[in-house]
């Protein structure tokens, strides 16, 4: 995901961090996780996949 407006806060692991406009954060397929957003955002998401 690209921020592009706003604060999305991720956590993954037990770690909460702030992905903050023009910063990108992954967060790999099946991995459990939470968003959390403090006021509005805006981000891009891109799904990829292996070309296997």
């Amino acid at each position: 995901m690209l921020v592009t407006e706003g604060c999305l806060w991720l956590t993954m692991d037990g770690a909460e961090r702030a992905v903050r406009p023009g910063e990108w954060c992954c967060v790999p397929a099946g991995t459990e996780h939470t968003e959390r957003y403090a006021k509005p955002t805006s981000a891009v998401v891109f799904w990829l996949r292996d070309a296997a």
